[in-house]
């Protein structure tokens, strides 16, 4: 997933100002750790909605720093308190932003039969949080992410999709684009979605304007593991695929 967008509009009233103006200034200088050590000790932190979801955030964010296992803990520790988000704020449209974002980051510990099974809730949720988050690029880029992966699935993955669904998810490359693109409008820079944009160009055939974007991300300034990520795979990209 992407580094998630460092907004989301919510349509509760309330939160702790200094503890979330704080948490905030820490996640500007990309101390996730601090920004999850502070919001986790917050008594309140599963009744105020402007603290909690923003730890789910916080969640995410953290484990964009962890070894596998770390990782895995702290996105499903963060699937926890989403659910909790969705039960006590089923119109809010940040509920549903971050279950998705969650949900759907969740996948390299899931089996092919689990991902599958997810895949139509990680959609259903997007797309309601896309209705209430109309400038929200997180949300768009997580729609172009499963596009894009439900367009290349493969065949073993097709077989289990057929025999769990009458109708298996489907979708295009052109799709992933468009919301990549609707993304790359609403948040500008945005590595990943950079870097998407590009592997999706490559497998449409549009290979120069890809090469070109995998050699900007190749020669940006990393500030974060996410970054870091996205340049080292931009580099490869140039260095082994064919243009």
């Amino acid at each position: 997933m992407a580094t998630a967008a460092a907004t989301s509009t919510s349509t509760s009233t309330g939160g702790d100002g200094g503890v979330v103006a704080e948490s905030e200034r820490l996640r500007d200088q990309l101390k996730y750790h601090d920004v999850h050590a502070l919001l986790d000790s917050q008594p309140n932190k599963m009744d105020d909605f402007e603290i909690t979801w923003r730890l789910a955030r916080a969640h995410f964010d953290y484990s964009e720093t962890l070894a596998p296992a770390g990782k895995e803990a702290m996105m499903r520790a963060g699937l926890k308190i989403t659910e909790h988000m969705i039960a006590q704020h089923p119109t809010n449209p940040t509920s549903h932003k971050w279950y998705a974002v969650l949900l759907a980051s969740m996948g390299d510990f899931l089996s092919t039969k689990e991902r599958i099974q997810s895949s139509f809730t990680i959609k259903e949720h997007a797309l309601e949080a896309a209705k209430g988050l109309p400038t929200d690029s997180t949300v768009r880029h997580l729609l172009g992410r499963w596009c894009f992966n439900v367009a290349g699935i493969g065949w073993t993955e097709r077989a289990v999709a057929s025999a769990l669904f009458a109708s298996p998810p489907s979708s295009s490359y052109q799709e992933a684009l468009s919301f990549f693109r609707e993304a790359e409008k609403l948040e500008k820079p945005f590595p990943r979605n950079d870097l998407f944009i590009a592997e999706t160009l490559y497998l449409i055939g549009q290979r120069a304007e890809a090469r070109t974007i995998y050699q900007q991300l190749s020669h940006m300034d990393a500030r974060t593991p996410t970054e870091t990520d996205v340049k080292k795979k931009a580099t490869e990209a140039l260095s082994g695929k064919r243009f």
